[in-house]
């Protein structure tokens, strides 16, 4: 997936953030306090925050997971949910951040779409078939790395 594709797919899921949830995405300034942080929601105010300096496909994976978070109902009361670097990496399973995690991966890398094109590159190292799925996808490459774990295709 180019750069034009992946934006259209950030324009597509920002439409759906304001659209469908009535939630406005901003970018926010990043220092030295925040650098770690890849995403928030902010409740009370209807707005998914994101880290002006990730690259595209972060983003897109980012703000499809705080998407999850408003889907799935993780508010626990508090008027915010902020996301670090190693919440959307290795999260622990069967906690907020797995399932927000495993929405964005169900809604940028649906599962038949998935195995299918895993499955025609079948020829081709583990490491390539990751490679080909990021492209595919317009996702990191530890984005599709997770993916193909929990789909089963790959153990690491």
């Amino acid at each position: 997936m180019d750069c034009k594709q992946t934006q259209k797919k950030f324009r597509y899921l920002c439409g759906v953030s304001r659209k469908k949830l009535g939630c406005t995405m901003y970018d926010f300034a990043v220092n030295e306090d925040n650098e770690h942080v890849s995403g928030a929601v902010i409740y009370d105010k209807n707005q998914i925050l994101l880290n002006s300096k990730d690259n595209a496909r972060r983003r897109v994976f980012t703000l499809a997971h705080e998407i999850g978070h408003i889907v799935l109902g993780h508010r626990d009361g508090g008027d915010r949910m902020v996301d670090t670097r190693s919440d959307l990496i290795l999260p622990l399973k069967r906690t907020k951040e797995y399932e927000a995690n495993e929405f964005a991966g169900k809604l940028l890398m649906p599962e038949w779409e998935f195995r299918k094109k895993w499955n025609e590159k079948r020829k081709l190292s583990i490491t390539d078939r990751i490679s080909c799925m990021t492209e595919t996808f317009g996702v990191s490459f530890s984005a599709a790395t997770v993916r193909a774990e929990v789909l089963g295709l790959y153990h690491a």
